[in-house]
């Protein structure tokens, strides 16, 4: 039977949001997700003309392509971001792997990705997650950086978090985006930086943002750490309606002023509480040694590892799907 690549509809709701929760399964309990609420909030995301809407005001994109076969969706990837894209979402169902489902999927996404006008997309994946690993190197993706997930359950405790008179923690002000600039030259490698274009607006949410993710149930917190009235690191915090586990992401610190990492992420697990959270999972660049040291001194329990990797986009395509958005083609059978 022929499979169709397509621009996702709305009669494939639901079984994108059927595919995308079973293919996975690992990443819904890592990070906690009810398979009912996180389903809900996807179908909402997907189809609510509101969110669709402030999406678009917020200058992001949003981009969904299926495989179909008799009618059922076997396959999906999405395509989301604002300066940078992201592959997200790519799964093949178990019965239709092996038959080039996956590439397919691959060509058309980054087919898109040119013909909005951009040079570079980028992916996360599990590191053990060998054939995906494969599937994007073969689409031209490589590493340029490696993240590491830990997990502390909540309530945690406070006695390993001690009080630091020379560090603060401060909600994110427009005044600090300069001085994290500033950091982010000083910590992050030469390609990381060249792939996430540097700015404030890595920090400050748009307005569109800030009311999407309201009505997702999204409650997002950005922690900047003080330390002798400079600005050294920051996290962002953020609690989903849908999800047990509470995310701390985008950890940014200086390694000379690891030891006062404690209490950056005692405010951001203290937020974590506060939403009813159960367990906090946090991501940082593997690579800064003395930061994860001190995390695990916090007795933060490693979970896996990803790798995030960046396909540096040539000459431009017409369409999705090498001709113009909207047609259809079929993978081998």
């Amino acid at each position: 039977m022929s499979v169709q690549i397509r621009t996702l509809r709305a009669k494939d709701v639901d079984g994108f949001v059927s595919l995308m929760l079973m293919a996975h399964s690992d990443d819904v309990k890592l990070f906690g997700i009810d398979a009912g609420k996180g389903a809900a909030q996807l179908r909402s995301a997907l189809t609510n003309p509101l969110l669709r809407g402030l999406q678009a005001i917020s200058g992001a994109t949003g981009r969904f392509l299926v495989a179909v076969s008799g009618g059922e969706v076997v396959g999906l990837v999405g395509l989301t971001g604002q300066k940078v894209l992201e592959v997200v979402g790519t799964a093949v169902h178990p019965d239709y792997r092996g038959r080039g489902i996956g590439k397919a999927l691959m060509e058309a996404i980054l087919a898109e990705a040119r013909r909005l006008g951009r040079d570079r997309v980028t992916v996360g994946v599990r590191e053990d997650n060998l054939p995906a690993v494969r599937l994007y190197e073969q689409s031209g993706f490589q590493t340029y950086q490696r993240l590491s997930y830990v997990s502390l359950d909540l309530p945690f405790d406070r006695s390993l978090f001690l009080a630091d008179e020379h560090a603060a923690v401060r909600h994110y002000h427009p005044a600090d985006g300069e001085r994290l600039v500033a950091v982010e030259r000083r910590v992050l490698s030469a390609e990381h930086l060249r792939v996430q274009t540097s700015g404030r607006s890595r920090y400050e949410p748009t307005f569109g943002g800030r009311l999407r993710a309201q009505l997702l149930g999204l409650k997002r917190r950005g922690l900047v750490l003080v330390v002798r009235g400079q600005a050294v690191g920051f996290v962002l915090v953020r609690a989903d309606a849908s999800a047990h586990v509470g995310r701390m992401e985008e950890l940014l610190m200086e390694s000379e002023h690891a030891e006062h990492l404690p209490a950056l992420l005692k405010a951001g697990l203290e937020f974590l509480e506060g939403a009813g959270k159960r367990r906090s999972l946090l991501t940082f660049p593997a690579e800064q040694e003395a930061v994860g040291r001190e995390i695990k001194r916090l007795g933060f329990c490693e979970e896996m590892a990803a790798l995030i990797m960046v396909c540096w986009l040539s000459e431009p395509a017409e369409g999705v799907f090498g001709k113009r958005v909207g047609h259809e083609r079929e993978t081998d059978k």
